[in-house]
């Protein structure tokens, strides 16, 4: 009984700090979100030359696009400069259909954990193995705390490289490098 109650326990404790990311991506992932960065004083001005009522409209659009249940990528390639020319290029477009799809599961893989742990608490609540459920998710944001602690002044001080190495992990090599203009 012991050791089902430490896997289940770590498996619960594993599955929360994917649970509390994919939390943040949602948030990051709203248009109140975009709305805000771009609204903040200091943002860095356009280097296209659009206002920023366009460039809120294109990056509202960007963000519709990855987001179920939208028209997706076809959203991008209808989206336009104010010159008239494509918003986004070829590898743009396959970037955020990578994009779309990774957020996609994400997303799903989220909505299984939380049901699974909520199914798990269910199950176990009249056995001598509830208090796997509490434990593990102790356990998980305990551990995420520590994580969060570590990673995040790494990732400040160096987001250029997180950024990076972030792309190289999730992304195929060369797909999501763009021409600086």
């Amino acid at each position: 009984m012991r050791v089902v109650a430490a896997v289940l326990v770590a498996a619960i404790a594993v599955s929360v700090t994917p649970i509390l990311v994919v939390t943040a991506l949602r948030l990051l992932s709203t248009g109140t979100f975009v709305r805000f960065e771009l609204g903040r004083g200091g943002f860095p001005p356009d280097r296209y030359g659009l206002t920023p009522e366009q460039r809120q409209a294109l990056a509202l659009t960007g963000l519709r696009s990855i987001q179920p249940g939208s028209e997706g990528i076809a959203l991008l390639e209808r989206a336009t400069l104010p010159n008239g020319s494509p918003a986004f290029g070829a590898r743009e477009l396959a970037h955020m259909r990578d994009v779309r799809t990774l957020f996609g599961h994400a997303l799903r893989a989220q909505l299984i954990a939380v049901l699974v742990i909520a199914a798990l608490g269910l199950a176990l609540a009249r056995t001598r193995l509830r208090t796997a459920v509490p434990l593990g998710l102790l356990v998980g944001a305990l551990g995420t705390l520590a994580i969060a602690a570590l990673a995040v002044p790494v990732i400040l001080l160096g987001f250029d490289g997180f950024f990076v190495r972030f792309h190289e992990v999730f992304f195929p090599a060369g797909t999501w490098r763009f021409n600086d203009a």
